[in-house]
């Protein structure tokens, strides 16, 4: 643990704290009292293997910065680099009232929204599948495959919905 000058980026449901490099530390998904998904606060790192944090790594950092939005709970970390490149991670975290009840999106964070996407994460990481952007690059006949069996599902609930529409 190097410092505990941290960020608080929530939405009453979730919270999560961030360093000045842009670094989760710690957050807890899908309620403040739940387990923490990122639990790297209290212990150093562990080098390569190292668990529990989500990090932004600029090469040749000089300095960062972190700030509030002027009357906003959105918090926005700049990291420069020696060159005068700048990084800015903005972090937020939304809550909005629709349909009579708060939504809290969670999709925005990466975690699964309900449980079907859930059980399609699990079954793709128990299968040793990393999901994820270069899922598409690095196993190209899984991801048109599953592509594939939506187009089919769609031609099928077609297919059966047809005689309904016909004998109207």
């Amino acid at each position: 643990m190097s410092t505990l000058d941290l960020g608080l980026v929530g939405n009453c449901s979730i919270g999560a704290l961030i360093d000045a490099k842009a670094e989760v530390t710690w957050a807890c998904f899908p309620r403040f009292d739940g387990d923490a998904v990122f639990c790297s606060l209290l212990r150093e790192r562990g080098g390569e293997r190292d668990f529990g944090y989500v990090a932004v790594d600029v090469v040749d950092a000089a300095r960062t910065e972190q700030a509030y939005l002027d009357n906003t709970a959105v918090l926005v970390t700049r990291i420069h680099d020696r060159q005068g490149g700048i990084v800015e991670v903005t972090g937020f975290a939304p809550r909005f009232r629709q349909h009579g009840r708060t939504f809290c999106p969670m999709l925005a964070l990466g975690v699964p929204s309900g449980p079907i996407p859930a059980v399609m994460l699990a079954a793709l990481m128990v299968h040793g599948v990393s999901p994820g952007p270069l899922l598409i690059t690095q196993q190209p006949e899984l991801f048109w495959g599953f592509i594939a069996s939506m187009y089919v599902g769609n031609l099928m609930l077609l297919a059966l919905n047809l005689p309904m529409v016909v004998s109207v």
